[in-house]
């Protein structure tokens, strides 16, 4: 519960983390003939009906569009 926080390993403050270092690094300088490369979050979930409640696991999915130097 969040009400007891010590009590807990809440996941999301390390996932968003973890997200924040990945969204926020630049992949590469891309080229003359394309854009550099992009990471976008498409979802976060923690699968928790309640708001009160920590939730036991968190995942998240991304996308990266890579340049044409990419195979």
């Amino acid at each position: 519960h969040v009400a007891y926080p010590h009590l807990a390993d809440n996941p999301l403050p390390r996932l968003a983390e973890a997200l924040h270092l990945l969204a926020s690094s630049p992949l590469d300088e891309g080229t003359p003939h394309f854009q550099p490369s992009t990471l976008a979050l498409t979802t976060i979930d923690v699968g928790n009906p309640a708001g009160n409640v920590v939730p036991a696991k968190g995942t998240a999915r991304f996308n990266i569009r890579f340049n044409d130097l990419h195979t």
